[in-house]
């Protein structure tokens, strides 16, 4: 398994900035003992990871993930997956018609809406549908790509559960 870099894994690290463990009793125990870890590493003068890994490597008994960052340039196939879609060039706003431009072959999350766009797949979203924030019409949906041993890309959508090819 592998944990592209994205603005979902960064929210545990800003959840941490904004978080009152006073008002949040169900989730004091995670603030607390990451807190404690990045008080332990200050205090030692090591550098400090990202708060979602440490807490992965530290709770998770099979350990067969790793996280990389959105400029690791992790390819399968002739597909780069390390880029969750969410920064594009220079570090503006993401998109997959902006991928569709830098050459290559990317396959892409950030916006849940699943698409092919010349050389960019972008997957759709593994939550449920409807969220607090995405009122009105929705062009989301649960999709997923797969990368074929020819080296070949699908998605995969799940309606009502179901997959289909």
């Amino acid at each position: 398994v592998v944990f592209v870099g994205s603005n979902h894994n960064e929210h545990f690290g800003q959840w941490l900035n904004r978080c009152n463990p006073n008002d949040d009793p169900e989730n004091a125990l995670v603030y607390h003992e990451v807190r404690l870890e990045q008080l332990r590493r200050a205090k030692e003068s090591l550098e400090f990871l990202d708060p979602l890994e440490w807490w992965f490597e530290k709770h998770l008994t099979d350990r067969r993930f790793q996280f990389i960052d959105h400029d690791s340039g992790m390819v399968v196939g002739k597909y780069d997956i390390s880029n969750h879609g969410h920064i594009g060039a220079n570090g503006s706003r993401g998109s997959a018609k902006q991928f569709t431009k830098f050459g290559g072959y990317y396959i892409l999350g950030h916006s849940h809406t699943p698409g092919i766009y010349k050389n960019v797949i972008q997957v759709g979203t593994s939550s449920v549908l409807r969220l607090e924030y995405n009122d009105g019409p929705s062009s989301w949906l649960n999709s997923h790509a797969i990368i074929y041993p020819n080296g070949l890309a699908s998605l995969i959508h799940i309606i009502d559960g179901r997959w289909r090819a």
